[in-house]
């Protein structure tokens, strides 16, 4: 997009604020022409069958992690730490572009666009 390789890309409009902040884009540069609604940037999840203490305290330790002096404070500077998510309310505008597009994320396609 901006190196002219698409017409259009999907980009997060967080990833655009910190590409503005780094100087790595200016404004008005890109043309908006779809926005969803917001929706968690990224997720960390368990497997379904993993032992339930082990799972607890693994949730435990995101929800409860605060180290503003970290890279993830550093990187995410608009928010504070973990927070629990559900994915079929939180991540259904995702599942929603996702079947407008025909994309599909199984591993052997995300593997062939890794090959790309």
């Amino acid at each position: 997009m901006l190196k002219r390789d698409y017409d259009a890309a999907p980009v997060a409009s967080t990833v655009i604020e910190r590409m503005r902040h780094r100087g790595q884009i200016d404004h008005g540069v890109l043309k908006i022409i779809y926005a969803s609604r917001p929706f968690p940037r990224t997720a960390f999840g368990v497997c379904h069958d993993l032992d339930p203490g082990l799972r607890d305290r693994i949730r435990q330790a995101f929800l409860s992690f605060d180290d503003p002096r970290s890279a993830l404070a550093a990187e995410f500077k608009d928010s504070r730490g973990f927070v629990a998510i559900d994915y079929r309310r939180d991540w259904a505008e995702i599942r929603m572009i996702q079947k407008g597009t025909g994309a599909s994320y199984t591993p052997d396609e995300l593997a062939e666009l890794g090959r790309q």
